[in-house]
């Protein structure tokens, strides 16, 4: 009888642990796609932003942006990656996304 309680546990623990290997591996899944995809939008509209002489980026493409006029998605963008924007600010110096565009003057 002590040695199937023994095996139970043992096959009880080692559903655990995969359990857990499961759980960190589809973390890790997300943190890295939430990682690189911020890196790689903010490096785009930091390249972009270098071109074009202005100050901050977007995480849009400019043409994209001026096409419309419309900058909601660049904002939902800023505000999903604005713990990792702070972090690159703060350790690697990088410029802040863009708050506001005034696209024209009215008189």
């Amino acid at each position: 009888m002590n040695a199937v309680t023994d095996s139970n546990f043992r096959v009880r623990r080692f559903r655990f642990r995969l359990r857990r290997l499961h759980l960190f591996v589809a973390v890790a899944c997300v943190v890295l796609l939430y990682v690189g995809s911020y890196y790689r939008l903010s490096r785009r509209g930091l390249a972009e932003a270098r071109e074009l002489g202005i100050d901050g980026f977007l995480y849009v493409p400019y043409n994209e942006a001026a096409k419309t006029e419309d900058l909601s998605r660049h904002y939902l963008l800023a505000m999903l990656y604005a713990p990792l924007n702070w972090l690159d600010q703060e350790v690697f110096g990088c410029d802040a996304p863009i708050r506001c565009i005034m696209w024209r003057l009215s008189a």
